[in-house]
């Protein structure tokens, strides 16, 4: 049997702070919020499915020889009237402009930041290079290296200095093969580490999760792209400093999506399109993009009210759902029910679990669930980018729902779970259709990384 409920979604949109070039660098006071505040209007939509078919009957396994899962949908019956320029630009949106022109490259960085960094030479395996944009303050280096199971040759760019202003270090690597003029790119990420350090002396901290969108001038040669930062991965034969975050480089419709529906919806198609589970953590300046530009509107997500519950997580294995809550969520799900819970369906974006083996993926037009999974794995514990909690209906349930988990409840049920996450309480649901589903917090004790 069927079931269906159908509910309004208050669409939430976001106005986009317009500076002369960045227009979004999401940090400390935006972490706290806990709606996008904007212009609202409704809709409705519908949950309609066998209740008991919410395992992935579509994973995309990398230990298998086979073509990566869904690839990148296709603009159908849509007319963008671009200049083929304009139109190459679009297909691959990291691709930098700097062969026409080593200044525009440098772009917007080289005239905030200017151009301290010396040329130098450039590095190689064991010998890396050392650039200084604010000398005694902030250094960066430059290590030439390879990876595992990745073709390279790769170059990864590190920070040494923005934990002195708060700030977690940061890296980006980037694919070599097919880049030119390697030596002005390695000069404009050392001058965006400078807009970064400037930045953070302004209180404008980016932790993991947190993404930066530029304006018309943008990073290596792009328009309206940004970074989104994800917590670095340990690289072989480079001494990193402690708990650096990774910046993942993404074109204008990737950034968009992010924003809509978090950056790890962005992340884990990457993690798709490279076969790399969980994503990708380096830059490929050549790659096509994994938003569907204006088909991305089909997302339910995207449309509601939202609240980013940071480090927080949902997970399920064996028929239940665990939301887990960090130290760092507690902030956000205060003032999300304060001085009332929301009386409107509301997503709560959450991080993917760190124990999971397996993370949902979706894209528009998807017809059935679909998860990538490490090499080797049973794909028993499966985790979302949110988890939505709407009320008004008759029978509680847990459903998948698009890459992330829908809570439908009671109106007893939903009082309950309001009352539980304000007084910071266990909660749980024995008898709902679905998965059972139940909140757990994590110790106060744990430290979180900065």
């Amino acid at each position: 049997m069927k079931h269906e409920t159908k509910l309004a979604v208050r669409l939430a949109y976001v106005d986009a702070v317009e500076h002369d070039y960045v227009k979004m660098h999401v940090g400390v006071e935006t972490r706290t919020e806990a709606l996008h505040e904007g212009n609202h209007s409704s809709a409705s939509f519908s949950f309609s499915g066998d209740p008991g078919s919410l395992r992935p009957r579509s994973v995309a396994r990398f230990d298998r020889e086979d073509e990566p899962l869904n690839e990148r949908a296709k603009d159908l019956g849509i007319d963008r009237r671009e200049s083929p320029e304009v139109e190459r630009e679009r297909q691959n949106p990291l691709a930098n402009r700097h062969r026409r022109s080593t200044t525009r490259a440098m772009g917007i960085f080289s005239k905030l930041c200017g151009s301290r960094a010396p040329s130098g030479s450039l590095p190689a395996l064991g010998k890396p290079i050392e650039l200084v944009p604010i000398p005694g303050v902030l250094t960066v280096r430059a290590h030439a290296h390879a990876m595992q199971d990745v073709d390279g040759p790769f170059v990864t760019i590190v920070t040494e200095g923005l934990r002195s202003r708060g700030q977690r270090e940061i890296l980006l690597t980037l694919r070599t093969r097919d880049v030119d003029d390697l030596a002005s790119i390695i000069r404009e990420i050392s001058n965006f580490f400078v807009f970064v350090y400037r930045l953070a002396g302004e209180g404008k901290i980016v932790r993991n999760g947190d993404f930066t969108q530029f304006g018309e001038r943008g990073l290596l040669g792009g328009s309206n792209n940004g970074v989104l930062y994800v917590d670095a991965n340990p690289i072989s034969d480079i001494d990193l400093p402690p708990a650096p975050l990774a910046a993942i480089v993404v074109g204008p419709d990737e950034i968009a999506l992010a924003r809509a529906s978090g950056p790890y919806r962005v992340l884990a198609r990457l993690g798709e399109h490279y076969r790399t589970f969980p994503f990708p953590r380096w830059n490929d300046l050549h790659r096509s993009s994994v938003a569907t530009g204006e088909q991305e509107t089909t997302s339910v997500l995207a449309k509601m009210a939202r609240a980013r519950v940071s480090g927080s997580s949902v997970v399920a294995e064996s028929g239940h759902l665990r939301m887990l809550v960090t130290p760092d969520g507690r902030p956000v799900l205060r003032k999300l029910l304060e001085p009332s819970a929301p009386s409107e369906p509301v997503a709560l974006l959450t991080d993917p679990a760190p124990d999971a083996n397996a993370r949902l993926v979706w894209r528009p037009r998807q017809t059935e669930p679909t998860a990538i999974t490490p090499p080797g794995s049973d794909g028993s514990r499966m985790t979302g980018i949110f988890l939505l909690v709407t009320g008004g209906v008759e029978r509680d349930e847990v459903r998948l729902f698009e890459d992330g988990y829908a809570l439908l409840l009671t109106a007893d049920s939903l009082a309950s779970l309001w009352q539980a996450l304000r007084d910071e309480q266990p909660f749980s649901l024995d008898r709902c259709d679905g998965m059972t589903f139940a909140v757990e917090w994590a110790s106060l004790d744990s430290t979180s990384i900065n």
